[in-house]
This record gives structure tokens, C-alpha cells and sequence, in this order.
């Protein structure tokens, strides 16, 4: 817990974690005693930061979070002696345990649909093929897709995707180690080939393609979420054969998936089989993966075709 005289302070040491925010947010955050979304550095009109606020006669505990690097802050605002509040225990922990929330529970009630149709697949050129069923639609009408505790089937937190295309991640829920398998039925071995990225979209894009053209091939597909989660992924799997798919933030001040991955391939180049996936567009617009096979998919309808052939010419050594 840091301790701050006022907001200025706030503002200034959540630039660390990456996380932009103004007084008038803060006070927002106050005001609405829920969880108050807010932009990061890395994109400053998205809503992946995160504020939690709540306060008594004495104190002000405020929390700021990154959902894009799984860092958090807790703030204290002391306007007197006294730190507890209801009981013996700090204020802090007394907020905290009160609103853990059961995962389980909350995927559990919500609705099992068909949803090729929506929005977001529609968008993604994703509508006609095979999504499993454990992806799930809240009564607003979002994508939940749930996040599993490293390997193990225990899930301690949601995804939102909204029918635009934004995300959010439920509050509390936990990104280290946490993964999504794409295809459940397969198990991790020591020969296979894992294809790992940050979204959905990403590596279901790549896993079709390589399934489609090669449908014996032993690969299991994982999303990690975020750019700052792959390291954890790669250290949680047995195999040493992994495809990390690269968003390629080449339109950004900073690269921020090309980066990362280039400094996950320097670290484990001795021991793992690490290749780097990094589409480009003829128009050198940012891309990921998904843009790159709607992209040709639009000019030639041969998407797929053009993911397998990137993939492939990665494995080979040519690019």
C-alpha cells in the first residue's frame, strides 16, 4: 500500500504500470463505487486500465490496475488515525476479501448459445467455422470467454468482447499464467507444435488454417491474452516447438507485440524452438494475424491459404 497526500501523486506513480488517468477520473471512480475503466499508454482510448475506489470518515484506498501487463497499485489517502473499518482488519483487505468473486459461479449462469453468428465473428470473418461451446454470451449480448488457471480446468476469469470489437476483462480476473485452449481435445506433448498469441481472433485464424491444410497435424493453440503473459504461457508448456504469433504494432510510436516477442525469442533461443509468426500487409498497416487473413480473404478468398503459407515458410527457415 503507498501511501499519497493527494491524486497529483496518484496520477504520477501509475505512469509505471502504464496506466493514464486524471483527477476527474479518480473522482468518477469515487462516485460510482464500482470498477472504473480507463486508457493505458498503449492505447489511451481503450478501457484496458482499470480504478477502484471506496472510502470512510478517514481513509481513501484506491486501486489502479493494467489488465495489458497483469500490474496493479494500491493507493492510501490518510486523513486521520484510524485504518480499519468494521472490523480489526486493514481497509484494504476488508474490500478485498468482500468481493472476491466466484468465477465458477458467474460463467456457470451464463447462456449457451450459438454464436457464429455474432457480431464479432461476422466482423472477423469467423462466423462459419467451429468455436467450442464453452465460449459463452452474457445477457448484454457479449462474447464471455473463459480464462483457465495455467493447465488445470479451474477458471479465474472472464473475457468480454463486445460486439464492436472492444474488450475487457471481468474485474479481478487473473492473467499470469492463465491461458484459453482453442482446441480442448488435444493435449500438450512433448512433439507437439504450440501456436501462441494474445487474442482469440489471432490464434483461431492461424489454428484453422493449419488445421485445414494439414488436419493431422499435432498442434494445440493457445491464447495468453496479453503481450506481457506469453513469457508465462511458454514457461507453463512441456513443448519445446512453439509459433508465437506477433501483433504487429508497426503503426505505433512503440511495437509493442514485435518487442515482446523479440525479447521472449532472445531469452529461451538456447533451449526452446521459437519461431516469430509476423504478418504484413502491402499497405504496412498494424496488423495481426486475423487482419492479415481477412485482408487477402477480402482480395482472393484464399485467407487460409495465405496464413498456412506464412506459417509454413516460418517453420522452414524462409522468413
Amino acid at each position: 500500500m503507498i501511501k499519497v497526500k493527494n491524486f497529483s501523486e496518484i496520477i504520477e506513480k501509475v505512469k509505471i504500470i502504464d496506466v493514464n488517468i486524471t483527477v476527474n477520473e479518480l473522482d468518477n471512480s469515487l462516485l460510482s463505487n464500482k470498477v472504473f475503466r480507463v486508457g493505458t499508454n498503449h492505447k489511451p482510448k481503450g478501457k484496458n486500465g482499470w480504478i477502484k475506489s471506496f472510502k470512510n470518515s478517514t481513509n481513501i484506498v484506491i486501486i489502479i490496475g493494467n489488465y495489458e501487463n497483469d500490474s496493479t497499485l494500491r493507493f492510501i489517502l490518510n486523513y486521520g488515525n484510524s485504518f480499519e473499518r468494521y472490523t480489526n482488519r486493514p481497509l484494504a483487505q476488508n474490500f478485498e476479501n468482500s468481493n472476491q468473486v466466484n468465477f465458477k459461479q458467474l460463467y456457470s449462469s451464463l447462456k449457451v448459445l450459438n454464436i457464429n453468428n455474432h457480431p464479432y465473428f461476422v466482423n472477423k470473418n469467423l462466423d462459419y467455422i467451429y468455436h467450442h461451446d464453452d465460449i459463452r454470451l452474457t445477457r448484454f449480448g457479449q462474447l464471455a470467454i473463459p480464462i483457465y488457471n495455467g493447465i488445470s480446468s479451474d477458471i479465474c476469469g472472464i473475457q468480454y468482447i463486445n460486439v464492436d470489437g472492444t474488450k475487457r476483462f471481468h474485474p479481478q480476473s487473473i492473467l499470469k499464467r492463465s491461458v484459453y485452449f482453442v482446441n480442448h481435445e488435444s493435449s500438450i506433448q512433448d512433439d507437439s507444435v504450440a501456436i501462441i498469441g494474445e487474442g482469440y481472433a489471432t490464434v483461431i485464424t492461424a489454428f484453422q488454417a493449419l488445421i485445414l491444410h494439414n488436419p493431422n497435424i499435432n498442434v494445440i493453440a493457445i491464447v495468453a491474452f496479453s503481450a506481457n503473459n506469453l513469457i508465462n504461457v511458454i514457461d507453463l508448456i512441456s513443448t519445446n516447438n512453439i509459433l508465437l504469433l506477433v501483433d504487429n504494432d508497426c503503426q505505433s510510436k512503440i511495437n509493442v507485440g514485435l518487442n515482446t516477442s523479440q525479447r521472449i525469442l532472445s531469452k529461451y533461443k538456447t533451449f526452446k524452438n521459437i519461431s516469430l509468426v509476423i504478418p504484413n500487409l502491402p499497405t504496412n498497416e498494424s496488423c495481426d494475424i486475423n487482419d492479415y487473413y481477412r485482408y487477402y480473404h477480402r482480395i482472393s478468398d484464399n485467407g487460409f491459404s495465405k496464413v498456412y503459407q506464412l506459417i509454413m515458410n516460418v517453420m522452414s527457415g524462409q522468413q
